[in-house]
């Protein structure tokens, strides 16, 4: 059976992508990933191994300033903790904050045998830099897998992994493209895909328009951890390909008040054009919580065994 040209569909008028993905819906059921459901089942799997083991992770997160959306992000995290019966210390700096008062907070976590697991919620204010403050970290407890020497891995690739791998998705030799390079995301999840075989080409803002093009027409697996709004629509995607959206924004409605939590992926259009693809919210955004809580066990773990 022949198929449109992916290129075609690109420069093709609306009426025809309309025609082109109803086309597509007859051909591919595409899979919605529970991100909610799988995130569940790890969480339920750590409260019992905690029990199991009479552990109780504690996590320290420091907050600098009020962003809306770190304060979302921190409020997650709590909430996770507190289902599982982890401790939670929130500790909020004001955003005028510099790097000696984050420094010193630091080395009181590091030196406190009670917390396990330390997170610095990003961004930073723009003059201090995150890479450094990181680093202060103790290596036992920098749970995020920031740091080159964390010997935990990010939470964010662990829940793409995670999510490709309960797929089934092949990686071996299959080509993937994955849109940011950031330390928290872009970057880990692009060295995790590599580690199992897969053909990475990463884009960023540099990125020539047409280069990018070619690769997502050609790409198995797409990765997008950008944070802008509905990046990636269906005409831009290899048909049967796997699509996670790792970034997320939030989308104004009719006023400045009325958003809605959206991620890079216009998933109504990518919707019986692709194999799978991750919701926003419900898709990543759990999945990468209940990881990061997998990190704190561990962490908790090493600690106790060392001094018991």
């Amino acid at each position: 059976m022949s198929y449109p040209s992916e290129t075609a569909a690109i420069s093709a008028p609306t009426q025809g992508l309309r025609w082109q993905n109803l086309w597509y819906s007859f051909l591919v059921e595409t899979k919605v990933f529970d991100g909610k459901l799988a995130a569940a089942i790890i969480k339920r799997d750590l409260k019992f191994e905690a029990e199991k083991l009479g552990l109780c992770p504690n996590l320290a997160v420091i907050l600098v300033g009020n962003d809306h959306a770190s304060l979302t992000y921190v409020g997650r995290k709590q909430k996770a903790c507190e289902e599982l019966g982890f401790g939670f210390q929130l500790i909020k700096l004001p955003a005028r904050s510099n790097f000696d008062t984050i420094s010193h907070k630091i080395q009181v976590l590091n030196e406190d045998p009670q917390i396990h697991g330390i997170l610095v919620q990003l961004p930073l204010p723009k003059f201090i830099s995150a890479g450094q403050i990181i680093s202060l970290i103790k290596k036992g407890k920098e749970i995020d897998g920031l740091s080159p020497t964390s010997p935990y891995t990010s939470p964010t690739a662990q829940a793409v992994i995670h999510v490709l791998m309960e797929e089934k998705v092949d990686l071996k030799e299959a080509e993937a493209v994955v849109l940011g390079r950031g330390k928290t995301a872009g970057a880990p999840i692009a060295k995790a895909l590599k580690m199992r075989g897969a053909k990475v080409f990463v884009a960023n803002s540099q990125t020539p328009a047409s280069l990018l093009t070619s690769h997502l027409l050609t790409s198995d697996l797409v990765v997008s951890a950008v944070g802008k709004p509905n990046l990636i629509t269906g005409p831009m995607i290899k048909e049967g390909a796997t699509v996670i959206s790792v970034g997320m924004s939030r989308l104004e409605l009719d006023s400045p008040s009325n958003t809605r939590l959206v991620g890079d992926i216009d998933e109504t259009s990518l919707m019986g054009r692709t194999e799978l693809i991750t919701p926003t919210p419900g898709g990543i955004g759990p999945l990468t919580v209940a990881f990061l809580l997998k990190n704190l066990l561990r962490a908790c773990e090493l600690q106790k065994c060392r001094h018991p």
